[in-house]
């Protein structure tokens, strides 16, 4: 087996954990008040959402966009778009 091939597979396999773990700390925000509003209601009959909550855990999904472009820099691949769309998405929600 060639050093380069494994040096390929870690990488690969780097990638796609950063990918995944980057996948769910952008999501928490959003499943949260869902999850909450779900479990609060069970529990006492009335609906309460917490509509605030994904911007009061905004540095979670900050760091799963840092952690998402690491994974594009990891693996090499769509760089550029991955780049354009943290540079882009942070341009727009900072601007609000």
């Amino acid at each position: 087996m060639h050093v380069d091939s494994v040096r390929s597979g870690r990488r690969t396999i780097t990638a796609r954990v950063l990918a995944v773990a980057g996948t769910v700390l952008v999501g928490i925000p959003l499943a949260a008040p869902i999850f909450l509003a779900a479990i609060f209601f069970v529990r006492s009959g009335r609906f309460h959402l917490d509509f605030l909550m994904p911007g009061e855990l905004f540095v979670v999904v900050l760091g799963g966009g840092v952690v998402l472009f690491a994974s594009s820099l990891v693996s090499r691949q769509r760089r550029n778009l991955t780049g354009w769309l943290c540079w882009r998405w942070g341009s727009c929600s900072s601007s609000v």
